[in-house]
């Protein structure tokens, strides 16, 4: 099968809303960059978002989430809570 049979208007639609989601977090995460005191507060914070990214894969997929997968959410989240324990 081609990739252009296979490519349907809901495909659109979801490469379409991941492409404007992707654009908005980019902006938002930019913008945080600029306005934080420590610019490494909102970079750990907006690595965290990664872990929807894990988790709705996932859900779409239907797949198992892989051990090193969940190992790294915990140190993603891990990682974000010694900073702001340290500040």
């Amino acid at each position: 099968m081609d990739f252009s049979e296979s490519f349907n208007l809901k495909m659109a639609g979801l490469l379409s809303l991941a492409g404007l989601v992707g654009a908005i977090d980019n902006l938002v995460g930019i913008t945080a960059v600029i306005k934080a005191p420590n610019p490494g507060y909102s970079l750990a914070v907006s690595s965290v978002s990664i872990l929807v990214v894990i988790f709705v894969s996932g859900v779409f997929s239907r797949s198992s989430l892989e051990r090193r997968l969940v190992l790294a959410s915990i140190i993603i989240v891990s990682g974000v809570i010694a900073i702001r324990l340290g500040s």
